[in-house]
């Protein structure tokens, strides 16, 4: 019997040993592979900046070896990447133009849409061109595809096109089947959001501001679009309201909204004739994380700290919800700012806020 343990626990030391040095080398191939992808890159001649719509834009994407081995979200596209991977994109002459290929991608904000398709604005000042292509458009893949030379879509594709709305919540009847009943204190008619608790319809003030920030929005949304297809904004807003998601393809070149109707493996010798190619000749393609590690132009100059506040608001870290989860505490971002007034080589700070 003293023979036989000594067998077990001579055998489980050896698979303890085992799976920590199985450990050990995956935490190193890991850090080995994020070493390789984060290596200056040189781009190739005839280069097509490829980005990707599909994951979730964030105003950062802060993604790091602990988020990977813990299986947490890599679909993430920073913001701040993206612009600086389109500026990269303008001033590199071994890159020819960029190719947007548009899937499965989301954004709760509008303004970083915008300031995404204002660099796409930007970039062909340069005289490059940009192509898009998708299956199927969602009305914030196409806000930004819009701006493309040409726009295609799959023959058998869709596109969304139906305007923006905002849905309220109220649970206050809700509360009271549990003997709730919830007690506030406010100041201001337009001080809404404690409306969900003790009210069952949206006050006149908030349907009023509500109503105000949603149209503008939109009419931003329609005027940026009207200005790249060349239609008027009337008729996207009819577009809008006949519910033009499900109309036939080809339907959609009629409306201007798509340049053309095209399977995925023919767009690559539309590309081609605008790189002056010929079909034999092969075209190099880098996307985003590629392109950040491809070394930039360095800027003379004052040096502009831009600072990042993204989250709820909280005081202290202890009020957020989730330590995964991105917010304001008033308590580090009142010491960062302190850090950057004192540095010297910062001459201005921009504050870059992005909160509920």
């Amino acid at each position: 019997m003293k023979e036989f343990f000594k067998q077990v626990g001579a055998t489980v030391v050896g698979i303890m040993i085992f799976c920590l040095v199985v450990g050990v080398m995956s935490v190193m191939s890991i850090v080995g592979m994020i070493a390789s992808s984060s290596a200056t890159k040189d781009v190739a001649d005839n280069t097509v900046f490829v980005i990707d719509l599909n994951g979730q834009l964030q105003e950062r994407a802060e993604d790091d070896i602990m988020t990977v081995l813990s299986g947490g979200r890599t679909d993430v596209i920073g913001l701040d990447d993206l612009l600086l991977a389109i500026k990269k994109a303008k001033n590199n002459d071994k890159v020819k133009g960029i190719y947007i290929q548009s899937g499965l991608f989301a954004s709760d904000s509008y303004a970083s849409l915008q300031a995404v398709r204002k660099a796409l604005v930007d970039f062909k000042k340069s005289g490059k061109w940009i192509v898009a292509y998708g299956d199927v458009y969602t009305q914030a893949t196409y806000y930004l595809s819009s701006v493309a030379d040409k726009v295609y879509l799959n023959p058998s594709g869709q596109v969304e096109w139906s305007g923006i709305c905002s849905q309220t919540m109220f649970v206050k009847d809700l509360m009271a089947k549990f003997g709730v009943k919830m007690q506030v204190v406010k100041v201001g008619a337009y001080k809404s959001a404690t409306e969900m608790f003790t009210g069952d319809k949206m006050s006149d003030a908030n349907r009023e501001q509500v109503t105000a920030f949603l149209g503008g929005i939109w009419q931003n949304v329609c005027q940026d679009v009207a200005k790249s297809r060349k239609v008027s904004v009337g008729q996207l807003n009819q577009y809008a309201d006949n519910f033009i998601t499900f109309a036939e393809p080809k339907s959609y070149v009629g409306m201007k909204l798509v340049d053309g109707l095209l399977y995925h493996d023919q767009l690559k010798d539309e590309v081609k004739k605008l790189m002056k190619l010929g079909k034999d000749d092969d075209i190099s393609t880098i996307g985003l994380a590629g392109i950040m590690n491809v070394p930039g132009g360095k800027e003379e100059g004052d040096e502009i700290a831009v600072y990042y506040a993204y989250g709820d608001i909280v005081d202290g870290a202890s009020g957020a919800l989730s330590q995964s989860e991105n917010v304001i505490d008033g308590t580090k971002v009142s010491k960062d700012l302190e850090d950057l007034a004192d540095d010297d080589d910062v001459k201005a700070v921009v504050i870059r806020i992005n909160s509920g």
